[in-house]
């Protein structure tokens, strides 16, 4: 059958426009893809952004529409970054869930070794200490780059130091098959050992490592041990400290924890091994009971610091105490905790101390014997004063007059008139016209007249 030129020609015009629409819509497409890919990488920048700076809230929300859409190709951090967001937030539970979906969408993600360091970590949170100390080993294995290998060790170490269960370590002793991380077990392992009292078993330990497949930042751990192992064994002390690290109180908590490492590395602790479990107590009485609830479960905890500020105190007061682990609170100025809870120990002297201390001073050093006070109209005020009224009065002096404040104490000039008044009243009489004349007239002159002549 032939085709003549002229029907050919239309087919041909057809077939071009049918590839000039085929090439417009792929366009259009791929433009589309373009826009959508540019703004979901925006919206995820932004998200890691408030990540960093601690905006979890916000983060979480501007994750959602990521990762409502499995197609594009933020989803996959964007899962990741969400467990980090839930971490944070401390939703525990909803971490497990999006590491189980992780797992199952993305057998071979590149972001595997970031997944079990959250894992790591959200375990750490929940005293988990040797499931943490697995993910951490299995993120170790997933890295290539040295920082974040060193940040693992690091991490890795310090759960070294808690001394793990000694039947946890020698079950990953025996399936593991990586060298460098058997190392890291039989280093753990103759920690554990020379911590239980055994200094001859965490010899033996040691003598089966190879010194030259140890990473470099366990070989202070190493020399440590070689030293120790050959000495009578050294007791191991744990203490928990619970201190506000972030909000607003974060500026003390911080620096009295870095207070706290300093005195202990200047102390020389021959006889003992000290660690420190760190909770971030935050702004409220919800982190300081959950913190307290940990301590008291774990029974390796000897000691536990904090918490901080006042307001926290008798949040926990009555989970840390309720065992026999002695509590020390850093700034604590509230009268009689040390009555009811007979293992609390207050670093600062409470309200009533100071005002009995202050009385002791003014009358025993300065010799006073009629005093005065201003102090500001609250609770911190009136406990102060009753104290230190009482312990003058004990020691048989007086105090004339009490004055108080309301606020800051920008003026106190009618306090102080006051005071002043009482003071003039307490002035013995003077005869002004004694000076005048240069003499004393005795009383009994009055018995005679004396006329202007004499």
């Amino acid at each position: 059958m032939l085709i003549s030129p002229g029907i050919l020609q239309k087919v041909l015009q057809s077939s071009k426009i049918l590839f000039y629409a085929a090439l417009l819509t792929l366009n259009m497409a791929w433009g589309q893809n373009w826009f959508q890919n540019q703004k979901n990488e925006k919206r995820f920048q932004k998200a890691v952004e408030h990540y960093n700076e601690g905006r979890f809230a916000i983060a979480e929300s501007l994750l959602e529409n990521l990762l409502s859409n499995s197609g594009n190709i933020y989803a996959e951090p964007a899962l990741l970054l969400s467990m980090k967001v839930n971490l944070g937030l401390e939703r525990f539970e909803k971490v497990k869930v999006a590491g189980r979906e992780f797992f199952k969408k993305y057998p071979e993600s590149p972001y595997l070794k970031d997944i079990y360091l959250t894992l790591g970590d959200l375990f750490i949170n929940e005293s988990r200490f040797p499931s943490a100390y697995r993910m951490y080993h299995l993120a170790r294995k997933e890295s290539i780059a040295s920082d974040f290998t060193k940040k693992i060790d690091n991490r890795l170490l310090k759960l070294i130091h808690i001394s793990l269960s000694l039947e946890d370590l020698e079950q990953l002793l025996v399936l593991e098959i990586d060298e460098t991380a058997r190392q890291i077990h039989l280093l753990a392992i103759a920690f554990a050992e020379n911590n239980a009292g055994n200094p001859a078993l965490s010899a033996s330990t040691l003598n089966q490592s190879v010194l030259a497949l140890i990473p470099e930042l366990y070989l202070e751990l190493y020399e440590k041990l070689l030293r120790t192992s050959f000495t009578p064994a050294s007791s191991m002390a744990t203490i928990g400290i619970v201190l506000p690290l972030t909000g607003r109180n974060a500026p003390q908590g911080k620096s009295f924890l870095r207070g706290f490492q300093k005195a202990l590395k200047k102390q020389n602790y021959l006889d003992q091994n000290i660690t420190l479990i760190i909770k971030d107590s935050r702004e409220g009485e919800l982190e300081v009971i959950k913190a307290a609830g940990i301590f008291k479960k774990l029974p390796e905890i000897s000691l536990i610091v904090g918490p901080l500020m006042d307001e926290n105190v008798f949040a926990s007061s009555a989970i840390l105490t309720s065992g026999q682990i002695p509590v020390i609170l850093p700034l604590s100025v509230e009268n009689g905790l040390e009555k009811v809870f007979i293992n609390i120990f207050q670093f600062n002297s409470n309200l009533e101390m100071r005002g009995k201390l202050a009385a002791r001073y003014a009358v025993l050093n300065l010799g006073l014997d009629s005093l005065a006070t201003i102090a500001p109209a609250d609770d911190f005020g009136r406990q102060l004063v009753t104290a230190y009224i009482t312990e003058v009065n004990r020691l048989g002096k007086t105090v004339v007059a009490s004055e108080w404040y309301s606020g800051l104490p920008k003026d106190l000039r009618s306090q102080f008139k006051a005071l002043r008044k009482t003071g003039f009243k307490l002035l013995p009489e003077e005869n002004f016209f004694d000076e005048f004349l240069g003499m004393e007239i005795d009383s009994i002159d009055a018995l005679f007249d004396v006329s202007a002549d004499d």
